[in-house]
């Protein structure tokens, strides 16, 4: 077990990651970390505990990972024909679903104006019933 005191941009380069990932690794581990005499901060590693360092090529991309999805563009075998009826029924089943969005809103709005109804006559009740004074309460 060969633990090493390392600087941030250090145990970066070891793990091959930018320096703010590193800082993130380091508190997920739970490294020891402290202050040198410089005022710059050392993390205590397992070198041999850490992975090994990922190097990208200099004209990394993301569509370049061997892995990565490609990006769904219509290709020449689907007739367009096709695509726009697709398009057509998905626009259908949103103006169905906007409509049924808007009924409820409308609903919400009267049953808002009705509390506000209510909220109002108990407010104008409340400011109606006078409290009688202390001396009229200590007196009778």
């Amino acid at each position: 077990m060969a633990e090493n005191w390392l600087t941030y941009s250090e145990l970066a380069e070891k793990l091959g990651c930018t320096t703010e990932a590193a800082r993130a690794k380091a508190r997920r581990m739970q490294w020891r970390r402290q202050l040198d005499n410089n005022g710059m901060a050392r993390v205590l590693a397992d070198l041999e505990a850490l992975p090994p360092a990922r190097t990208r090529p200099a004209g990394h991309r993301e569509a370049e990972r061997p892995n990565a999805q490609p990006v769904t563009t219509p290709d020449a075998e689907t007739p367009p024909r096709i695509a726009l009826e697709a398009l057509e029924g998905h626009i259908a089943t949103l103006k169905v679903q906007l409509d049924k969005a808007e009924a409820a809103t409308a609903a919400e709005r009267e049953r808002v104006a009705d509390l506000t109804a209510q909220l109002l006559r108990l407010t104008a009740q409340l400011i109606n019933q006078r409290p009688r004074s202390w001396w009229r309460r200590q007196t009778g």
